[in-house]
């Protein structure tokens, strides 16, 4: 086994700090298994290559001298390519944006590179995150959900993206983390999501990550919590009486069985723990998916129109008015998918349309955020298996995602309540999830 590709931030940190390994060596490892399989897997757009052992021998002498030593210091990092990194390309996976350079740090990158990460490069991604022809609003990015060659992936999602089975994905309360300097979808429904090989290691880049920033509109302040803390043993005892829901909605549909059966015994092994089950209902959730499809679709209408040829990115070779510029630009440089997305939104948008869609649209996820908001008034937390989590992203509140063998288990809660889901995610990951992937 690779066991630098396995380790989780811990582990590396551990190793760093006992001088067992340098953080060359692993980000020189990291970068062998990136190039190797890249032709193939085309995950990342761009190798941040000499930037990173430059930044990771700056880490190894910090370690050495035993000063100003980062929370991540000296630990690759994965970005999506929707994200600005100075210096480095930002293409949305987008013609137009090919060869566009990112003229400064998003928030987030700010904050990651203060803890000494190392920026190894940035991941492919479905152009301007629109999901692929016959594929729903929700799908995560082909090449980003497959991100595991870094101990840290960090992206942005939309519409109730969560993530398959192969890692542990948090998304926190919609303006906990800030999204100044990550190109948007859908302002309403996007958020930023991360991915570690293990539920400490997200409590930890939450530490890093969330906090008010005044650069971002939708940004929200709140007192500053301590996530990495969480997991202790005392900590742990606190999942006694805790409220757990099980949506009959998730458990009574076509979800097959071997996902029903592993999440319905971590459940139970739970109850056994102390906490108190109860089934409960999301009666608007049958329409959560085609809501996220026509307010996302909206939204990237608008948003997409700042990529015009003028401001940014390539333009066409030939036109003869500003007119002529956008309109040739928009058509070379952006793909159907794209330009379907754009029509399907101004439709929905035009002043004919806009009362009987996205006007409504809004108007019933209003109404899912407050019957959400009222459930956990009873309950602490909402477990379920599968993917499939629109209602989460229309009322943003925080999921987390954990591996139960080869199907995931999710585990969601009221607004900025990630201590009680991070808590009982380390819970069923330190006692019972393991069963499964073993």
């Amino acid at each position: 086994m690779d066991t630098l590709m396995n380790s989780t931030i811990y582990n590396l940190k551990e190793k760093l700090m006992k001088r067992e390994v340098s953080s060359v060596e692993i980000v020189k490892h990291y970068l062998s298994k990136i190039e190797v399989n890249n032709d193939r897997t085309k995950e990342f757009i761009t190798i941040n290559k000499q930037e990173a052992i430059s930044n990771a021998k700056k880490s190894d002498m910090k370690i050495k001298n035993r000063e100003n030593i980062g929370l991540l210091e000296g630990i690759p990092v994965s970005i999506k390519d929707n994200i600005s990194v100075k210096g480095m390309k930002l293409t949305c996976g987008s013609k137009l944006l090919r060869n566009f350079i990112s003229p400064y740090d998003a928030t987030l990158v700010k904050r990651l590179k203060n803890q000494g990460a190392i920026i190894i490069g940035k991941t492919n991604m479905n152009e301007f995150d629109i999901p692929s022809h016959g594929s729903s609003a929700r799908d995560i990015s082909k090449y980003s959900i497959n991100s595991s060659q870094t101990p840290l992936f960090i992206g942005s999602f939309t519409d109730g993206s969560i993530a398959d089975a192969s890692g542990y994905w948090f998304r926190p309360t919609y303006g906990l983390i800030s999204r100044y300097g990550v190109v948007p979808y859908s302002n309403t429904l996007d958020y930023i999501m991360t991915k570690t090989k293990d539920v400490k290691d997200l409590g930890l880049v939450l530490d890093i990550l969330s906090g008010y920033d005044e650069l971002d509109s939708t940004s929200i302040k709140t007192e500053k919590i301590d996530y990495i803390s969480l997991f202790s043993e005392d900590s742990l005892k606190k999942i006694e009486n805790m409220k757990i829901g099980l949506p009959k909605e998730y458990f009574d549909s076509e979800i097959g069985n071997k996902k029903k059966e592993k999440v319905l015994n971590i459940v139970q092994n739970l109850e056994k723990l102390g906490a108190k089950i109860e089934e409960i209902s999301l009666p608007y959730i049958e329409y959560s998916e085609q809501l996220c499809k026509i307010i996302s679709s909206a939204e990237a209408s608008s948003n997409l129109s700042r990529f015009d040829g003028i401001r940014y990115g390539t333009r066409t070779e030939s036109y003869e008015s500003i007119d002529d510029l956008i309109i040739k630009t928009r058509s070379e440089g952006l793909s159907n998918e794209v330009k379907k997305n754009i029509l399907l939104g101004t439709y929905f948008l035009s002043s004919c349309n806009n009362n009987d869609y996205y006007d409504r649209a809004i108007k019933l996820k209003n109404m899912i955020t407050k019957e959400i908001y009222n459930i956990f008034n009873k309950i602490d937390v909402i477990v379920c298996p599968g993917d499939n989590m629109n209602y989460t992203s229309l009322s943003g509140i925080p999921t987390i995602s954990i591996p139960c063998g080869d199907v995931s288990m999710q585990i969601t809660g009221d607004k900025f309540r990630e201590k009680e889901i991070l808590r009982i995610a380390y819970l069923c990951d330190k006692l019972f999830t393991k069963n499964f992937n073993s």
